[in-house]
C-alpha cells in the first residue's frame, strides 16, 4: 500500500510522494491508499490503478458457545457427526483468526483520475458521485431514458475531461461526454429536449458535492459544465481502440476522466467525432 502525499516538485508540478506500507508491518493507519501487488521476494510489483480508504482493522466474531451442542445424550451417530461439525469450525476459526488487524478498506476511485480546473479538485469518487445523483434526480423526474417514463438511468455511459481553453474564448469548463440509454433521444442529436435539463441537474449535482467549485463557478473563474451527447456506440469505439493496443477485453474499464489531446486524438478525439449535440449550465 502506498500513502499518496501531494506536495510541489521542482519544476513547480504537483507530484505524489509516497511511502511503502505493508500489512505484515503492523495496523495500517486510516486514510487513502493505492493497492500494489508484489510477489514474496518484492523483486516485482504491480500497480493496480484502485485508491482505497483504510476505515479500520479487521476483528473476528467471538467464537460461538458450544454449550448444548457437543452431542451429549445423542446416539453414537449424531455424536459423531457434532465432532465432525465441531473441527470444522475450529478450522474454520484458526483460518479466520489470521486476518485479525487486516485493514477494512472502501473502494474510492482508480489512480491519477480526477478532475481539476484551479484548485477545486473532484476526484474520481466525487464525480460519480454526482453523476449518480444526477441520474437519480433525472429519472425520478421523468426526464430521462432508460424505458421511457423516468424509470432507470438515462445514461448508458459517460466521461469527463477538463477544457481549459474552450473554443470562443472564456474561462476553463468540465465537459461530460454522455450516451443516452433512450434510443429517441440518442437520434435526436442537438434537438435532444433533455440535454439542457440533464447540463442543469449534472451542474447542481456538481456544486453540492464540493463548494470550492460552486464559489469559483460562481466568482466566473470557472464555466458551468458542459454536456455532449454523443451517438450510441462511441464508448463501444474506446473500448475496441483499447483492445487493439493491447488491452485484454476482460480487464478494460471505462474511464471516467479522459485526457484532453490538442491535437485532436486519443479518446478525446474518438469522442469529438461522436458528438451530435451539446448543452452548457447556467450561472
Amino acid at each position: 500500500m502506498l500513502d499518496g502525499k501531494e506536495v510541489e516538485s521542482n519544476g513547480g508540478r504537483k507530484e505524489e510522494k509516497t511511502t511503502a506500507l505493508s500489512v505484515a508491518d503492523g495496523p495500517v493507519p486510516p486514510g487513502r491508499y493505492e493497492l500494489v501487488v508484489t510477489s514474496f521476494s518484492g523483486l516485482a510489483r504491480y500497480r493496480v490503478g484502485d485508491v482505497v480508504r483504510v476505515v479500520g482493522a479487521f476483528e473476528p466474531p467471538l467464537p460461538e458457545s458450544s454449550e448444548g451442542g457437543d452431542g451429549e445424550g445423542e446416539g453414537e451417530g449424531e455424536g459423531g457427526k457434532s465432532a465432525t461439525e465441531r473441527e470444522r469450525r475450529r478450522a474454520g476459526a484458526a483460518k479466520v483468526e489470521l486476518f485479525r488487524g487486516a485493514p477494512v478498506f472502501e473502494f474510492v476511485g482508480r489512480a491519477g483520475s480526477a478532475l481539476n480546473l484551479v484548485w477545486e479538485k473532484f476526484d474520481e469518487g466525487a464525480i460519480l458521485a454526482a453523476v449518480a445523483e444526477t441520474a437519480a434526480a433525472i429519472s425520478s423526474s421523468g426526464g430521462g431514458g432508460g424505458g421511457g417514463g423516468g424509470a432507470g438511468a438515462p445514461w448508458r455511459d459517460f466521461a469527463a475531461r477538463e477544457d481549459l481553453s474552450p473554443a470562443g474564448g472564456g474561462a476553463p469548463s468540465y465537459v461530460f461526454y454522455v450516451e443516452s440509454s433512450d434510443s429517441d433521444e440518442q437520434g435526436a442529436g442537438a434537438s435532444c429536449p433533455s440535454l439542457q435539463s440533464w447540463a442543469k441537474a449534472l451542474e447542481a449535482s456538481l456544486r453540492s458535492h464540493n463548494a470550492v467549485y460552486e464559489m469559483l463557478v460562481v466568482k466566473r473563474q470557472i464555466s458551468p459544465v458542459k454536456v455532449c451527447l454523443v451517438s450510441r456506440g462511441a464508448f463501444d469505439s474506446l473500448r475496441d481502440a483499447a483492445v487493439a493496443s493491447g488491452t485484454a477485453h476482460a480487464q478494460y474499464k471505462t474511464p471516467v476522466v479522459v485526457e484532453a489531446d490538442p491535437r485532436g486524438g486519443g479518446r478525446t478525439g474518438l469522442l469529438e467525432a461522436r458528438v451530435a449535440g451539446t448543452a452548457q449550465a447556467s450561472v
